[in-house]
């Protein structure tokens, strides 16, 4: 007769990379140690991870070297490469090992060859601006995932590279756009007859959404998964930075969310530019573990983050991004969207200072950064080329908003 052994259901299933021996022999030696406190506590003894090239930590006497070999043969097995990895460890993070994978497939999409852009006479920057603004209030009024928004923008500026669109048509192919991600990347995506009635648009009903779905499906050969944009690498730089000030990430978040209405060349460089520029307006560097984690300096990241922090300083004043300012402007997002800029020596980012605690409210100003009275109203016209049409009124309100100043 067969004896049951008795364990937990689903005992015996777990991620090999993770064997007990390592955290069981943390865990007893800090004993009821918080496993947060180990990288932020100066004095605490833990394991040297000279591949990390993290400042050395220091082991204990009663630690043995053949201890610190197993634990470090795990480390690298479960593909640790940061401090924040570290903790993730010690957490039993499923993903951890898949990280360094994921990079490398994002960073081969970003730099698959792109084809050729058409020219688009009648659409400029301001023009998509405003829609991925107006697109971001309708991704919020179905709180729909992060992800969704980011895709449905990739969507967007690949098919405006392969296909010459009429500016009455570019509202139809944002909401198609977030419509596809919708069905990409939600569990219940909203349907197309939703999308038509705040799009509210004689050509933008529940028929054309679903042409013109079939039209842009066929035209990016159903390629959607192979898009890079910049919320992967957003997402692993800030786990880099941890611990960090709770503002840091909103605001990065924030910053990127300016830029999509920009069609990105290089995604990384964009989302590394944010997570640099957030972190100086919070007084922080750009220090070796980061430019190693997103392989650049900050050298070569200043050029895209001075431009990205012009759009910042213009965001206050610009009908453009008043849907992403009202967002960012809660509470539960640190009213990071009130902060002041970065200040500039030199024409250089000055950073230093201790950490912010709480944002400091934008002050008000007569003009523009960078611009005299006369020219402010150009400059807080739109980011993009060509300056913005000249019926820019739009309300607050997503459906009020919804008849853009995009239709002739």
């Amino acid at each position: 007769m067969l004896s049951a052994k008795k364990r937990a259901a689903l005992g015996d299933v777990s991620n090999r990379c993770f064997g007990r021996p390592a955290a069981d022999a943390l865990a007893s030696f800090y004993k009821d140690a918080d496993t947060s406190s180990l990288l932020l506590a100066p004095d605490i003894h833990l394991l040297i991870l000279e591949h990390v090239g993290a400042p050395a930590y220091v082991v204990t006497a009663g630690v043995s070297k053949s201890w610190r070999e197993a634990v470090l043969i795990k480390l690298r097995a479960a593909g640790v490469d940061c401090r924040a990895d570290v903790a993730d460890f010690f957490r039993r993070d499923p993903t951890l090992p898949y990280k360094a994978g994921i990079m490398a497939y994002h960073l081969t999409l970003e730099n698959a060859t792109k084809p050729a852009k058409v020219a688009q006479p009648e659409i400029n920057g301001a023009m998509t601006t405003i829609l991925m603004d107006w697109l971001g209030e309708v991704h919020r009024h179905f709180m729909l995932a992060p992800p969704t928004l980011h895709i449905a923008a990739s969507i967007l500026h690949h098919y405006l590279r392969l296909v010459r669109v009429e500016r009455k048509e570019l509202q139809l192919v944002g909401t198609t756009a977030l419509f596809i991600a919708g069905k990409y990347e939600e569990i219940f995506p909203p349907l197309a007859k939703d999308y038509a009635y705040l799009a509210d648009a004689p050509n933008c009903n529940k028929e054309d959404i679903i042409a013109t779905e079939a039209k842009i499906l066929h035209t990016l050969e159903y390629n959607i998964s192979q898009m890079a944009h910049a919320l992967p690498f957003l997402t692993r730089y800030l786990q880099v930075c941890e611990p960090a000030p709770p503002p840091l990430s909103p605001l990065a978040h924030y910053l990127v969310e300016l830029s999509l209405g920009a069609d990105a060349e290089r995604p990384s460089l964009l989302a590394a530019a944010a997570v640099y520029l957030a972190r100086a307006t919070l007084g922080l560097d750009w220090n070796d573990e980061l430019s190693r984690a997103s392989g650049y300096t900050a050298l070569e990241l200043r050029p895209c983050t001075l431009v990205l922090r012009d759009i910042h300083a213009r965001a206050e004043k610009s009908p453009h991004h008043r849907g992403s300012r009202e967002k960012y402007s809660s509470e539960a997002l640190h009213e990071v969207a009130k902060m002041e800029p970065a200040a500039l020596a030199k024409g250089v980012l000055a950073i230093g200072g201790a950490p912010l605690t709480k944002p400091t409210p934008r002050a008000k100003r007569p003009s523009v950064i960078g611009t005299t009275p006369a020219t402010e109203g150009a400059a807080a016209a739109g980011d993009g080329g060509g300056g913005a049409p000249k019926n820019v009124n739009i309300s607050s309100r997503t459906r009020s908003r919804s008849r853009l100043p995009l239709v002739a």
